[in-house]
């Protein structure tokens, strides 16, 4: 049989330029990039993709940041997650990064992306955008002892993401703990709105229709909430209450106070 050399010439040299092709589609994606422009202050990352190798990987990502010279970055957030390892080396790479990061959560910051963001110097939500914290997950084949080691290790892994959420609001992290696990028999997990992104300490401002920010925190600090409440709660009389509501459901038959001769005849004797 007679092979054609200049054929499977050609199809290698075809399968090679697909293959750059593809990669070159792979990290040149619209929805993952970063813009440094020379001369400009700050850059701009925007993570719309998943987070590991279906989507923008820690590799492309540290590599693509390592060109970042700007003393701003703007990381524009738009994700639902991904793979927990690749999410912690893009926290730590942004984390270590000399630049000050302002994060943008546009549309959701979910998972291993709700984590990410935390990365940032300060964090804005955009009014409609939503952060859902949860536990890690994970796959595993094997035996008895696979599955306690996988869950050993998840239960470590959900541990070092609360710590994230903890160094930021302040709060411990088993009650970050609590709120990743919430809804224990169905769904796990916890869903932000904007504000409660921002009253929970996930976030720090809330960004208004107009372009301006708002610190949800400062309009209505818990602080003065608790005070007024408790104000309120000081000066609760229910007994009161309940009178007053039985007074105006019975009013009293008026009375008329007699004068001092009616009360004459009342004590006389008869």
């Amino acid at each position: 049989m007679k092979v054609d050399l200049q054929r499977l010439h050609n199809l290698a040299e075809a399968a090679r330029a697909k293959a750059q092709s593809a990669q070159q589609s792979r990290t040149g994606r619209s929805w993952y990039k970063i813009e440094n422009k020379a001369g400009e202050a700050e850059a701009s990352i925007y993570v719309y993709e998943m987070i590991g190798d279906w989507g923008v990987t820690a590799q492309d990502f540290v590599n693509d940041l390592r060109s970042v010279k700007a003393s701003a970055i703007a990381l524009h957030v738009n994700c639902e997650g991904g793979e927990v390892f690749d999410g912690l080396a893009m926290y730590e790479s942004l984390v270590q990064h000399p630049a000050t990061i302002t994060g943008y959560v546009d549309g959701i910051a979910a998972s291993a992306a709700s984590f990410l963001v935390q990365a940032a110097d300060k964090i804005v939500m955009a009014p409609r955008a939503r952060m859902m914290i949860h536990d890690a997950h994970g796959i595993v084949m094997g035996n008895a002892r696979d599955m306690r080691e996988m869950a050993t290790l998840l239960d470590d892994l959900s541990d070092t993401i609360a710590d994230i959420y903890a160094e930021r609001s302040g709060k411990s992290r088993a009650e970050w703990r609590e709120a990743m696990r919430a809804g224990e028999g169905g769904p796990d997990g916890t869903w932000y709105d904007a504000a409660a992104a921002v009253k929970a300490g996930l976030a720090d401002e809330v960004r208004g229709a107009d372009g301006k920010t708002t610190d949800a925190r400062a309009e209505a600090p818990e602080s003065v909430q608790l005070a007024e409440m408790q104000e309120f709660a000081a000066s609760w009389d229910a007994g009161a209450f309940l009178a007053a509501v039985r007074e105006v459901d019975d009013p009293p038959v008026p009375v008329q106070i007699p004068d001092g001769r009616a009360l004459l005849e009342m004590f006389k004797t008869p």
